[in-house]
């Protein structure tokens, strides 16, 4: 997967890292919920599994976590906007020097300029923060959480970290670093392949 940036534009995060507890039976195809909440008329959630069928079957599809980032805007007392982001990450697996797996949505999704942003992020083990920089130069450190054991046994898959928050209206970040516990990079996604200009929101592309 290639950085290619990530959409969004105010620093301050409305949630960060806030793990749903889980059940006990572990079952492909079951979404477990990473972190959620809600802004006014906007709700969001982000959520992990394995890939359904036979890319999630056996030890292989337990290293191959999907992340869903769903948002729904309450436009009146009947009627909802929804938008859904679906990132996998790649038959490789995920291995301390690879990319982080990002998903991110807005509310509004489409026209207007957005009110909300959500963004989760699956990284592996060995990664503790990250280190971001905005479109506007200022930096930010994000601290990972990690998947417990019992959510990585109901969901069927190896133990990760993530981020998931969300923020008010658009946040760009120019460049993402994760580093590990004793503060050596891992991984950093450069400057040079994307920016937060005005030719329209820069994103990570698909694995």
């Amino acid at each position: 997967m290639t950085w290619r940036g990530v959409v969004v534009a105010s620093a301050t995060l409305l949630a960060l890292l806030t793990p749903t507890a889980a059940s006990a039976a572990p079952r492909q195809g079951q979404w477990l919920g990473l972190a959620a909440g809600h802004v006014g008329d906007y709700r969001w959630i982000v959520e992990a599994k394995r890939p359904d069928g036979p890319a999630g079957a056996g030890r292989q599809g337990a290293r191959r976590p999907c992340l869903l980032v769903g948002t729904t805007w309450q436009t009146s007392p009947f009627s909802f906007l929804r938008s859904r982001n679906r990132q996998c990450v790649g038959a490789a697996g995920l291995s301390a020097t690879d990319p982080p797996l990002v998903a991110n949505g807005m509310q509004p999704s489409t026209g207007s300029r957005a009110e909300l942003t959500v963004v989760g992020m699956i990284f592996p083990t060995a990664a503790r923060r990250i280190r971001v920089t905005l479109g506007d130069g200022a930096r930010r450190t994000i601290h990972l959480d990690r998947l417990s054991p019992l959510q990585a046994r109901t969901a069927g898959l190896q133990p990760f970290r993530y981020a998931a928050f969300a923020t008010h209206g658009e946040w760009c970040a120019e460049r993402l670093v994760s580093e590990n516990a004793g503060g050596r990079v891992l991984w950093d996604s450069g400057t040079d392949e994307y920016s937060c200009g005005s030719e329209g929101p820069p994103r990570f592309a698909a694995p």
